[in-house]
């Protein structure tokens, strides 16, 4: 099945003082080449979030990279709730063809839909979140 990761760059993963999330795609079935997904990522505790529609091939990151989440809101949190929630609206195999019907209408293989907290609490690890350098990323 697919396999995903979140990774988050508390100062930035290029560009200082903003936090950073991305989503990971780690891993396709062989039969597949692509998959189209609805994203949302945040943080809980910062109320911020962000939606977007992607085409993921292969092992290959998207997320946001702008200036949505500054550190010093990271900073301030007691604990820190990375949400995400995915929804696969289309599946394409190896030639490039749509066969999301095939794997909608067949049981062992629903077009998977997954929502899934990170939660850190504690403590030395909060502090390593929040000291972080520029481009240090930490993973689910």
């Amino acid at each position: 099945g697919l396999k995903w990761q979140l990774s988050v760059f508390p100062r930035g993963h290029k560009k200082d003082g903003f936090a950073n999330i991305f989503l990971w795609l780690l891993h396709l079935p062989r039969q597949v080449r692509s998959v189209d997904v609805g994203m949302t990522l945040g943080c809980v505790e910062t109320s911020t979030s962000f939606v977007s529609n992607h085409k993921y091939e292969k092992t290959e990151d998207f997320g946001f990279v702008d200036e949505r989440l500054p550190i010093a809101k990271i900073k301030a949190c007691k604990s820190l709730t990375f949400q995400v929630g995915i929804e696969v609206s289309a599946i394409y195999d190896v030639n490039g063809d749509d066969v999301t019907d095939e794997y909608a209408n067949n049981k062992n293989m629903a077009v998977p839909t997954f929502e899934f907290p990170w939660r850190i609490i504690d403590v030395a690890q909060l502090s390593k979140f929040r000291t972080a350098a520029l481009g240090k990323r930490f993973q689910s």
